[in-house]
């Protein structure tokens, strides 16, 4: 919980944090592994991918949760839940819509039961990314309007789940909603100084 904390505050992605959170997970490791304690083991672990996926490598972060996984009971929801995400994500990454949907609608459930809205929310944008690669544009825009919709979303989640939906209305032709929904999403970008989210949606204005 340490390393999580310490990723998430205002210098998590220093060299000086990532070296102490990486400090505290190995020492949580050995000492589970010690007491044999297997899904304390699968947390440190899990908690170690979803660093790794918040640092930007998804694929790194996969694999570590598909190892994760191996470790943690059926009950470890939010866990499991995370992992999940984080595989669903990587095999969108690769294109296989498919099997990248399954994964992540797992992921979907397992926190669903653990009531965790803010993964569900990162869950449900995954998924419509997922549908839109399987040609289920239906589905996708269902999937973004639920986040977009859902009660005290965080403004990044609305700014991706509006990006989505202008993308989707560009394909339907609806160019006027595409403009006012892609223009939202910059304004969004601003207010929360988000670089990445103002240049996907100035592309998208493009």
């Amino acid at each position: 919980r340490l390393a999580l904390l310490t990723l998430f505050s205002a210098d998590g992605r220093s060299p000086t944090s990532r070296a102490q959170m990486e400090r505290s997970l190995s020492m949580a490791e050995q000492a589970w592994l010690a007491d044999g304690n297997h899904a304390a083991v699968g947390a440190v672990r899990a908690a170690r991918a979803i660093m790794e996926g918040e640092l930007g490598e998804p694929m790194l972060a996969a694999r570590l949760a598909h190892d994760a996984l191996g470790w943690l009971g059926d009950q470890d929801h939010n866990w499991r839940a995370g992992c999940l995400r984080l595989v669903g994500s990587a095999r969108l990454l690769e294109g296989r819509a498919s099997e990248a949907r399954q994964t992540l609608q797992d992921a979907r459930t397992h926190f669903e039961t653990a009531g965790n809205s803010y993964g569900l929310r990162a869950t449900l944008l995954k998924l419509g990314d997922a549908c839109v690669l399987g040609g289920e544009l239906r589905q996708a825009a269902e999937l973004y309007r639920a986040v977009y919709r859902s009660e005290g979303v965080e403004l990044i989640d609305k700014g991706t789940a509006l990006l989505g939906l202008a993308g989707l209305s560009y394909e339907w032709n609806e160019l006027e909603s595409a403009e006012c929904e892609a223009q939202a999403a910059y304004q969004l970008g601003v207010r929360l100084a988000d670089e990445p989210l103002q240049v996907r949606a100035t592309l998208a204005l493009v």
